[in-house]
């Protein structure tokens, strides 16, 4: 006998007749107008005026399927699910209006939904008829439908009833749900009638005989990675078959590609293979058990990504009760992975801005009471997560207490509007001598920084300053310059990130450095001492100076000036200050350390309008590990007289 056999997903195409119930003539002339657009593969004419049709309150089943059906044709499965639909609701006794929507669940993977649709098709077929009346394709499909969604042993017994019905088709599938279920006699068996049975004319397609040749091989137990190229042939064939929808052929190809590697021991190669087989349909758990376990074969990760949501801060159920003026709210989180991160997004919206550190933020438009944010994520070896929280948000008529350490509006003196905030960040990553090991993280540090200065704070893109592996003497020239062009209503942020050294004599520390991208290791003359980082800054006429130093040995550079942390905080604005916050003491921190970390947390998360530099301090000494020690303190001879540098949060 001669085989017929269906590759891909593609309608059964049963004759387009006129046998739409319309009364009015006009609109039986324009179904049969649509009918030849069809015909002609003008897909959008034909529904133009199908909808043209319908808009005259004329709802007939056929019309409904051949609109769907235009939409199959181009692609369009979610429409044409919904057209079935409404077929289906003015005639449910059409077996066929259930095989084919039947078959657009099947493209969309809603396995479950198909395999009902093809149920009751045949059913309807069998009340018509006879209980004894049967029609294979219903048979084939149920069956698909079964193995796809991984029941193979449910597929074997269907494709085996709908051999016995009539169908070649089933032939094909029942060798790939015996090559799923190892049940190699089965395979060889039917493997070998196919290849050897005169009447079965296979040649008539290269790609099929291939592709059984290579299962009779496998069943076989011959070990020929030769079989690649075979199927390699055979998947070229059909690479286009998916374009529509789920192609259940093309992934028992790569199936069987992904068999033949390892049994040839070639598992670094069938990885991705069987990846995409998992990829094409993640609703198979045996597909994915494969994947796990050739990820642990291999040392591959296969831990999923980890979502934290850091604002709001959530309780142990996953949920964070917010009161507010309005009903957006800006979610910070961040999210962590070995292998990177391809996607992540909020209740199925994109999140595209992820920070070196993995912080992300983004806005969600809030209603009174609880709602709920669904992240899902990806990683770079397809390991996926899911995580939701929720959010119980109450409109609160009355402001929110601005307050950290207890600032609050009435406690900041009018800022005047002339007032400017400047930033020199500071980021030494790449030495010049191959004798100082080069970092990692300063200049993604700086630069995240700087998006937060400038985005939520009162600081303008001009006003900040990178300065990027830079040498000794541009960081001193620009220092000693802005301090001299800075008037009393100017406030200068200081931000350094790279290594650092200490200052000795007769073995007791009296100061420490800053180490710039073109020193010498050892030479303490090529490094830039506290006393020449500030040397300037007594003379300044800046309101507040804040230096954040991210380094080794940083506290080395404040040595006998440590603040004791003053309480009273209603001057800090209006009084001068010139303060330091490093990431330690006298100690060595680690290059990408959570010094920086609470650094960009606490700026980015902060919800007050004003918080201060001791702020910023407590928060970094509340989330440090005790074995480290932050320091702050002012700067000796400096000119401070007890005020503390304010963020202010930009107008709305």
């Amino acid at each position: 006998m001669k085989i017929q056999i269906i590759f891909c997903i593609a309608f059964i195409t049963f004759s387009l007749k006129s046998i739409a119930q319309i009364t009015s003539g006009e609109d039986k002339s324009r179904y049969q107008v649509a009918l030849e657009k069809y015909k002609e593969s003008n897909y959008p004419i034909c529904i133009e005026i199908c909808d043209e049709i319908i808009r005259r309150a004329v709802r007939d089943s056929e019309v409904f399927r051949l609109k769907a059906r235009a939409h199959v044709a181009i692609g369009e499965l979610v429409e044409a699910e919904s057209e079935y639909n409404e077929a289906l609701q003015e005639n449910k006794h059409d077996p066929n209006l259930f095989y084919e929507r039947g078959k657009v669940r099947l493209a969309m993977k809603k396995f479950d939904k198909a395999e009902l649709d093809f149920i009751d098709a045949r059913r309807i077929l069998k009340d018509q008829i006879s209980p004894e009346s049967e029609m294979f394709v219903y048979l084939e499909e149920i069956g698909h439908a079964q193995h796809y969604k991984g029941a193979y042993q449910t597929a074997i017994d269907t494709y085996i009833k709908a051999i016995y019905n009539g169908s070649s088709q089933a032939y094909i599938d029942l060798m790939s749900a015996y090559l799923q279920t190892n049940e190699q006699l089965n395979l060889k068996e039917i493997s070998d009638t196919l290849l050897t049975s005169s009447n079965f004319y296979l040649k008539s397609d290269s790609s099929i005989y291939l592709y059984i040749s290579t299962l009779n091989d496998l069943a076989n137990f011959r070990k020929d990675i030769n079989d690649v190229t075979k199927i390699n042939y055979a998947i070229k064939s059909y690479n286009d078959c998916n374009q529509n929808g789920f192609c259940g052929f093309l992934n028992d190809l790569l199936y069987a590609k992904y068999k033949i590697l390892v049994q040839n021991n070639q598992d670094t190669l069938a990885y991705p293979v069987i990846k995409q087989v998992y990829a094409n349909n993640e609703f198979n758990l045996i597909m994915k058990s494969k994947v796990e376990d050739l990820k642990r074969k291999l040392g591959i990760d296969s831990d999923p990504p980890i979502i934290t949501l850091l604002n709001p801060i959530v309780d142990n159920m996953s949920t964070a009760s917010v009161t507010g003026l309005n009903d957006k709210l800006e979610i910070y989180g961040r999210i962590t992975d070995a292998s990177g991160i391809t996607e992540l997004s909020l209740n199925n919206k994109p999140i595209y801005t992820i920070e070196s550190d993995g912080i992300f933020i983004t806005r969600i438009e809030l209603h009174a009471g609880r709602n709920i944010l669904k992240f899902t994520a990806s990683d770079k070896e397809d390991n996926k997560t899911a995580k939701t929280f929720i959010i119980n948000f109450e409109e609160s008529q009355v402001n929110p207490q601005i307050a950290n350490s207890g600032i609050f509006d009435s406690d900041i003196p009018e800022i005047n509007e002339s007032i400017r905030n400047y930033a020199v960040l500071i980021a030494e990553k790449d030495y010049d001598d191959p004798n100082i090991i080069d970092l990692t993280a300063p200049i993604s540090d700086a630069s995240d920084l700087k998006n937060i200065l400038v985005g939520k704070y009162d600081f303008t893109d001009n006003n900040v300053i990178m300065l990027c592996n830079s040498k000794r003497d541009m960081i001193i020239d620009t220092l000693d310059k802005i301090y001299k062009m800075l008037n009393d209503n100017d406030n200068l942020l200081v931000f350094y990130a790279g290594h650092g050294d200490v200052k000795k004599k007769d073995n007791t520390i009296i100061g420490g450095y800053i180490v710039p991208s073109d020193a010498t290791r050892g030479n303490q003359a090529s490094y830039i001492s506290s006393e020449d980082l500030f040397a300037s800054i007594g003379n300044s006429q800046a309101r507040h100076i804040l230096f954040i130093v991210d380094a080794c040995f940083g506290g080395s550079l404040m040595r006998s000036s440590i603040d004791n942390a003053p309480q009273n905080i209603k001057n800090y604005f209006s009084l001068k200050s010139r303060n330091i916050i490093t990431s330690g003491n006298i100690e060595e921190v680690p290059d990408q350390g959570k010094f920086i970390q609470n650094v960009k947390a606490f700026l980015r998360f902060n919800d007050k309008k004003y918080v201060s530099a001791l702020d910023l301090y407590t928060y970094i000494v509340n989330n440090t590990e005790k074995s480290n020690a932050p320091q702050f303190g002012q700067i000796k001879g400096s000119g401070d007289t007890g005020g503390k540098f304010i963020f202010v949060q930009k107008k709305e």
